[in-house]
């Protein structure tokens, strides 16, 4: 939460001509938002009686990877759950739906605001 001597500090920052220097929590700010490295984990997707997949998947591999596992052959709408190992959720998904659970809950990334 936010005190109003930081909530002022801000705003005096904000409105600093661009000449002056930024307060490093300002700066911090700023250094917070630039991109991450992509994170590269091992699937770890268990189909019923087969063995865990273990190949890397990242956050831009998530959609071609998960065609391995038969999720883009299947319609838009068609539910299917999550078999990642250790996974709580048992609700089914559609294919857009589970591909982002994935890539932000099993891969690791967080979701980006634009």
């Amino acid at each position: 939460m936010f005190t109003d001597s930081l909530l002022n500090q801000v705003l005096q920052a904000i409105q600093s001509p661009p000449h002056t220097a930024s307060p490093p929590f300002v700066q911090q700010l700023t250094l917070s938002v630039e991109p991450q490295p992509e994170v590269l984990r091992l699937c770890e997707w268990k189909d019923g009686d087969e063995p865990v997949c273990g190949k890397p998947i990242t956050h831009e591999s998530t959609p071609g990877h998960l065609s391995e596992h038969g999720i883009r052959d299947m319609s838009r709408d068609e539910p299917t759950t999550c078999l990642w190992v250790g996974c709580k959720r048992k609700k089914p998904m559609n294919r857009e739906s589970i591909t982002r659970h994935v890539r932000y809950v099993h891969v690791g990334e967080r979701r980006r605001i634009n």
